[in-house]
């Protein structure tokens, strides 16, 4: 599924509210921080993005409906888009 919302936000700033809103809202998970830790696949994809590795985003957001957090801002900017 791809991403409908993406809220580009630092820690500290209300991201773990807006995610939980945003799942309420929605019915679909939100990605947040929270579920890089608890996933191996998760941590190995944002290793690799952080070593300079090209990865599959769609791959690594595939069963959200949205994104926020600092990892949204770091990832490939090519994803933030505006219709």
């Amino acid at each position: 599924m791809a991403s409908k919302v993406i809220g580009a936000g630092f820690g500290r700033t209300g991201t773990n509210s807006l995610k939980i809103a945003l799942e309420a809202l929605e019915s679909q998970p939100c990605h947040h921080m929270l579920e890089v830790f608890p996933s191996e696949n998760q941590i190995n994809w944002f290793h690799d993005k952080a070593n300079g590795e090209i990865i599959n985003w769609h791959e690594v957001f595939e069963n959200f409906g949205s994104a926020v957090d600092w990892l949204q801002v770091r990832k490939d900017k090519t994803r933030v888009t505006s219709k």
